[in-house]
């Protein structure tokens, strides 16, 4: 399980997000209770500044650094606190979102005899107010005609025009990955 540091909150959510525009937001997250449950927002870091939020909802009986009953909901590729809390508000309400991608294998380098890594083109994303509307509505898609993968052949076939993959996720779909990954 994760193991959070201390998180710092305002007493109401609009001061948490004033404190985060005024830079007193600590470092480590920022916890938040909607719906009755208990959520930490979790900064993600790249070499420049912050990435994007990663969301965890934390169990009754756990607090920060306990450990015990967090676990990872989705994360937000946008620097701006304000569209990861109001992403997790959708969460909340039960917003989700179908997307569909058309996934290819793509060339990474030549490094260890080749490499390759799946990339996600976003093809089409639809918002639902509810996960079961969500995940009825993947599945028609997934039995559609239009994403069907019968006459595709598989990624791993060099003459692989790519397949389509039908996902439910908390945030609008986008093309993946963000970066073309390096070989370590």
């Amino acid at each position: 399980m994760r193991d959070f540091a201390p998180c710092m909150c305002g007493d109401t959510l609009e001061d948490t997000l004033e404190d985060a525009e005024e830079g007193l937001l600590a470092a480590d997250g920022v916890r938040i209770s909607l719906a009755g449950s208990s959520y930490v927002i979790e900064p993600r870091h790249n070499e420049d500044d912050v990435e994007g939020f990663g969301i965890y909802q934390i169990g009754e009986e756990s607090a920060p650094g306990e450990g015990d009953g967090v676990r990872w909901l989705f994360s937000v590729d946008d620097p701006d606190l304000r569209v990861a809390e109001s992403r997790l508000r959708d969460w909340t309400r039960g917003i989700r979102h179908v997307s569909v991608y058309l996934v290819q294998r793509c060339y990474g380098g030549p490094e260890e005899g080749g490499w390759y890594y799946d990339a996600g083109e976003l093809v089409v994303t639809e918002t639902h107010p509810t996960p079961a509307d969500a995940e009825a509505r993947a599945e028609e898609l997934r039995e559609s005609e239009e994403y069907s993968n019968a006459d595709r052949r598989e990624l791993s076939s060099v003459i692989s025009t790519g397949r389509y993959d039908v996902r439910v996720e908390a945030n609008p779909g986008e093309d993946w990955p963000r970066r073309v990954p390096r070989y370590c």
